[in-house]
């Protein structure tokens, strides 16, 4: 065995082994959702008018400061564990995040991102003040909604390429992208502000979902590696839940899953085209079956050409 720069290559009849170099991370990361009560200035309160999916997501203006640390504390993680591969300094062509309008989706990306990105000592412009302002991309082109419940989320191949498909091919696309960009590419991070049943729509169309509530903070990460001998790439995909993190695959992955036979193993979920496949659902339908999670994952595709 032996050490040639930096790179560990074991000399077994003929063989060398490759390594696996981290080149971007996915982010997928959830709230909980909280019932839009008021606190009044008399110390009375005021109860939601409706007892409904939509209603709640729409009301809610705040979350309580417990699932705010949760929150920022995502952040306080991916800063400790991609500290080296981010590096200190923050700069927009590093990173995108991604929110919906709804207020939980805006102030959980600026709460993760407080964690993740604090001014490193040339970007201090207040003393005292651990924070530095981080630009995140919003959408704000909603239309009339519905939701499904966690059990129709994706139940058939149409449901899961909406709820969790369409993201999964953007994650693929991305990587993909990256790789095409030979090095050039800046950018290491691509985080999204979800809700729970994202997490859910997303875990339920890989036939990964284990029926459980969700933290107030739960996350998805996929990790994009590149083998430093053939240059392909691979994903590798971790659950974040209460700091802690579990490494999960695809049935027939290995833990770095070549995205070849990643996007093949779930070739079925994976829509050519998520705008039409919308269009042609809600056109057959006077009622609109489309729900939060494909709302969130076709705005994510209107994210600003990061190649």
């Amino acid at each position: 065995m032996m050490l040639l720069f930096g790179t560990l290559v074991l000399c077994l009849s003929g063989s060398v082994l490759s390594d696996q170099q981290l080149k971007l991370v996915h982010v997928v990361f959830s709230h909980k959702l909280y019932a839009p009560i008021k606190i009044n200035e008399d110390n009375t309160y005021t109860y939601p008018e409706k007892l409904d999916y939509k209603y709640f997501l729409e009301s809610t203006d705040d979350m309580v400061n417990s699932a705010k640390m949760d929150m920022y504390n995502l952040g306080v993680y991916l800063r400790k564990n991609y500290n080296s591969f981010l590096g200190e300094i923050f700069h927009p062509d590093l990173m995108r995040t991604r929110t919906t309008e709804y207020p939980l989706s805006m102030i959980s990306g600026l709460l993760v991102n407080a964690g993740l990105w604090p001014p490193a000592e040339a970007q201090v412009w207040q003393s005292g003040l651990n924070w530095q302002p981080v630009p995140t991309d919003l959408s704000t082109d909603i239309s009339e909604l519905t939701f499904l419940s966690y059990d129709h989320l994706a139940n058939t191949e149409r449901q899961k390429k909406l709820n969790g498909g369409t993201l999964l091919k953007k994650i693929i696309s991305d990587s993909l992208a990256h790789q095409k960009s030979n090095g050039t590419s800046k950018l290491k991070i691509i985080m999204y502000s979800a809700e729970d049943r994202n997490i859910i729509g997303l875990l339920k169309s890989i036939n990964l979902w284990s029926p459980h509530y969700l933290s107030s903070t739960t996350a998805l990460i996929f990790e994009t590696y590149s083998d430093t001998l053939t240059n392909k790439y691979s994903l590798k995909m971790i659950f974040y839940s209460y700091n802690e993190t579990v490494p999960f695959k695809l049935k027939n992955c290995d833990q770095y899953c070549p995205i070849d036979k990643f996007s093949d193993e779930l070739k079925n979920i994976l829509p050519e085209n998520a705008t039409a496949l919308c269009e042609e659902i809600s056109n057959a339908s006077p009622i609109p079956i489309i729900n939060s999670v494909l709302l969130f994952i076709l705005l994510s595709l209107t994210m600003i050409n990061i190649y």
